[in-house]
């Protein structure tokens, strides 16, 4: 009996253990925030392309661009800052740019041809918290 209950205990608290490390900070910020971008152009299509969604982690000083699971390869993103101009090419539905060294405002022009061009700011002031 004293087997089976320790048994018990032990795979209590390893769940416990398990679900803690799952959490980001308890009560605290999301280590991710989502940038808006704003559609500039988008031609009409007998079927339903979703839209680019960014995200920015200030942890890592990374911005994820996450677009349609199919349509992905149509789209090119231009990073514009002020230390540094980059272009990069999608090719997979999630992106991740890293703006480390690209200033602290951020220009993201996302174009293609057939799915609609894209406009937002990333401002990294506005992320980060003087905690």
């Amino acid at each position: 009996m004293k087997n089976l209950i320790a048994l018990f205990l032990l795979i209590f608290v390893s769940a416990q253990n398990t679900s803690l490390f799952a959490q980001e900070i308890a009560n605290g910020k999301p280590s991710r925030d989502v940038v808006i971008l704003n559609g500039t152009h988008q031609p009409q299509h007998l079927y339903n392309i979703n839209e680019p969604v960014a995200m920015y982690c200030s942890d890592t000083d990374v911005l994820e661009i996450t677009f349609d699971s199919y349509w992905y390869s149509h789209y090119t993103i231009n990073l514009e800052g002020p230390y540094a101009v980059v272009d990069y090419f999608a090719n997979s539905p999630t992106v991740y740019l890293p703006v480390a060294n690209m200033g602290d405002v951020v220009d993201i022009y996302i174009e293609s041809e057939d799915c609609g061009s894209y406009y937002g700011v990333l401002d990294k002031t506005a992320f980060t918290s003087m905690e």
